[in-house]
């Protein structure tokens, strides 16, 4: 790292220095003015979390080394009890003290990664990462349409799935998130994960999977399917876990995708992500078990050649179950 420097925490006083350095590293850095506030939020966290804990300790702030993305570190350390289960310690509401248990997950929530290394010989290192964000509107007119259409369980106010849709300069992202069962805690489990999905929608697909696990624990747990298209590369990043369906038609095929078992925020295993070809004559569609698999795209063939959102609309008004909550995500090339 370089332009690093290192607050020794052991008073209140020292986190407030903590948080107006982070602030104006964060500031020099180039982030801007929300991502500062939150470059302090995080420095607060870490600072108060070693005081709770420990009594004493430290936090490195510095910047990204300059051959990787540019962003800004914070380390806190101290040589207080050891974290045995830091991935429990994420779930809000989780404390060992009397606090409120919000400040890892919070810390997750607003950072792109966040690693931690405890034991009761060498202390604890919680070591988070946020990186500039450069995915501004292209000048070039996106050639995707991107279609979406949810609904909720036939007796219940709020919907269990949820769709996230973003598109950035030259990329297009979309998911399908489902909470497990329906209702409230269905609704808040798709919710936490609609949250980080669609603030750290540039990140690489087996981050997000890995923040969006960590964000849901202590919910029922989501099931989600992402894509990433890069439309000027012509490629299709995809990632799933859980019984999300993923159907690409390329070229007149049907195109495979790698499913893997688990919920986020339970028991899951590690996100893999692969890569796929795309055109202007493709066509994705994601949806949740809340619609049937067994539909035939031949027995629509008006998919192909009416809006995405209509589309959408179609699929669920059709295959949509009266027991379930419903989400789908229609993606193809734009119509000229």
């Amino acid at each position: 790292m370089q332009e690093q420097r290192t607050i020794s925490l052991q008073h209140g006083s020292d986190v407030y220095v903590a948080v107006r350095e982070a602030k104006s590293l964060a500031a020099e850095l180039g982030f801007d003015d929300n991502s500062v506030h939150e470059m302090g939020i995080v420095a607060s966290e870490l600072g108060t979390n070693v005081l709770i804990h420990a009594g004493r300790g430290s936090l490195t702030l510095g910047a990204c080394q300059p051959e990787s993305a540019p962003g800004i570190v914070l380390e806190s350390f101290d040589m207080g009890s050891s974290i045995p289960d830091f991935e429990q310690a994420l779930r809000d509401g989780y404390t060992t003290s009397h606090s409120l248990g919000c400040g890892l997950g919070a810390i997750n929530r607003l950072m792109d990664e966040l690693d931690c290394h405890s034991n009761n010989v060498e202390g604890t290192r919680i070591r988070a990462v946020r990186y500039l964000r450069n995915v501004g509107q292209s000048k070039e007119r996106n050639p995707l349409d991107i279609g979406a259409a949810i609904r909720p369980h036939p007796g219940m106010k709020v919907c269990g799935d949820s769709v996230v849709h973003f598109s950035g300069d030259g990329f297009s992202l979309v998911a399908v998130i489902d909470g497990l069962g329906h209702g409230p805690e269905a609704h808040l489990a798709s919710r936490k994960a609609e949250q980080y999905v669609s603030t750290h929608f540039d990140r690489p697909l087996t981050d997000v999977f890995l923040g969006v696990a960590r964000n849901c624990r202590g919910t029922r747990g989501v099931v989600m399917a992402v894509a990433r298209i890069d439309w000027r590369a012509n490629i299709l990043q995809f990632a799933s876990v859980g019984n999300i369906e993923a159907r690409l038609f390329l070229d007149g095929t049907l195109e495979h995708f790698l499913i893997q078992r688990g919920v986020l925020g339970g028991a899951a295993p590690p996100a893999r992500s692969t890569l796929h070809g795309w055109n202007a004559g493709a066509m994705l569609v994601l949806h949740s078990d809340g619609l049937s698999t067994g539909w035939r795209i031949d027995d629509y063939p008006e998919l192909w050649n009416q809006p995405a959102a209509m589309g959408a609309q179609l699929l669920l008004r059709k295959e949509g179950k009266m027991r379930d909550d419903a989400a789908i995500i229609v993606v193809k090339g734009r119509r000229q």
